[in-house]
């Protein structure tokens, strides 16, 4: 059975928004940005990639959407003090924060968890655990002062089942999960988050 999924959103309906998202610089990150900033938003692209980043703030300047930001950082090395430095940023800059989507992944490819390198672990749960966990933590203030935030966490069929064979990636998107999960049951009293 087809299903249709298209979605036509209305004009504007970002409008005056100010969204992190994570990953910025290619793939589903960075179509997820430039189809916010169409729809009105301020886009802060992160990503590791300075160049990369640039050519998305180039196309969405060029498509005459409104201007983003660039934060470029390094979520596998990042440190919490840089995570700490980013939310002062976007503090300064923004005073708020409406929207927060954890789209940057690490993925090497699917393997044997007895073949899996113990860089590649750790490099897995830096990416797709902490940097998801560190990011929503620190940005909390900042979203609590939007009186409609939403944190979004980019999941996949990797994540959903415990199948053999998806390695890091398949476990730390899982945990992601219930990462997201958590703060949603544990914030579920503020009325203005959600996840």
């Amino acid at each position: 059975m087809d299903r249709d999924f298209s979605y036509t959103a209305a004009p504007g309906l970002l409008q005056d928004r100010v969204i992190l998202i994570t990953g910025a610089g290619g793939g589903l990150g960075g179509a997820l940005a430039e189809a916010c900033a169409q729809l009105g938003a301020t886009v802060v692209l992160v990503g590791r990639t300075q160049k990369k980043l640039e050519a998305v703030y180039d196309r969405i300047v060029s498509a005459n959407a409104p201007q983003p930001a660039i934060l470029p950082m390094n979520l596998m090395t990042a440190t919490w003090a840089e995570y700490e430095a980013l939310a002062a940023s976007l503090e300064e800059s923004f005073g708020r924060l409406d929207g927060l989507v954890h789209a940057a992944a690490h993925f090497k490819g699917f393997s044997r968890l007895e073949d899996l390198e113990p860089r590649d672990w750790l490099d897995g749960l830096q990416v797709n655990l902490t940097a998801p966990y560190t990011l929503t933590r620190l940005c909390l203030p900042l979203l609590r002062k939007s009186a409609d935030a939403s944190v979004i966490q980019i999941a996949d069929e990797a994540g959903r089942k415990i199948r053999a064979f998806n390695g890091i990636y398949g476990i730390t998107k899982r945990a992601a999960d219930a990462l997201i999960g958590s703060f949603a049951l544990e914030l579920k009293h503020e009325k203005n988050l959600r996840f």
